[in-house]
């Protein structure tokens, strides 16, 4: 698949503001999510409908919202290699159309005695609440202050980078925190 997107010029171009070293990134083929998302569905589906029936109905919403991020990521690239800037999905819609997928999951499946495990989400996802308040911390602080930052660049992981950490590392320890707030919700959630 890898030399299939390759051989057809579907390879990411990294941007000329990006930091050096991520340089190394451009011919990397992008649409690649579609060697994951395919075969899970294909598997769910099967094991879900054939094997689980009726049981395996818990799968759908999971799935379904699976595929409309999953759509949202494809296009988002088929914009970055063809579209008139080429810069893919502005982060203001993305924002929207990520939040409106996330808000009408949550919907599907709001039941009241969940909430407490709900307010656990934060925890769980940790790292990933934490990438996206450095996101809105840094566009805010810069509006307010007139062109000030808070950290040395947004996203978080590239502020670590800046501050000499490689990819490797930054990636190494957020997947630990994400480990350890991903264990301690549970544990919470249990208690």
């Amino acid at each position: 698949m890898l030399g299939y997107l390759r051989r057809a010029g579907v390879t990411k171009q990294v941007r000329v503001d990006e930091l050096p070293s991520h340089f190394s990134k451009t011919g990397t083929p992008t649409m690649g999510g579609l060697m994951f998302v395919a075969p899970i569905a294909a598997v769910t589906a099967v094991l879900a409908f054939t094997w689980l029936r009726e049981s395996g109905r818990s799968v759908i919403l999971p799935m379904a919202t699976m595929l409309v991020t999953a759509a949202l990521g494809a296009y988002d690239d088929r914009l970055s290699l063809v579209g008139s800037r080429g810069g893919g999905i502005s982060a203001r819609a993305k924002f929207v159309a990520l939040g409106g997928a996330a808000l009408a999951a949550a919907l599907a499946l709001w039941h009241p005695e969940l909430l407490g495990q709900v307010l656990l989400l934060p925890i769980i996802g940790l790292v990933y609440v934490a990438v996206t308040v450095s996101v809105i911390a840094q566009v805010g602080y810069f509006r307010l202050s007139s062109g000030k930052r808070l950290l040395r660049r947004a996203p978080l992981h590239r502020h670590f980078e800046l501050m000499g950490w490689s990819q490797m590392q930054v990636a190494q320890r957020f997947w630990l925190i994400s480990m350890i707030t991903g264990l301690l919700g549970v544990a919470l959630a249990l208690k």
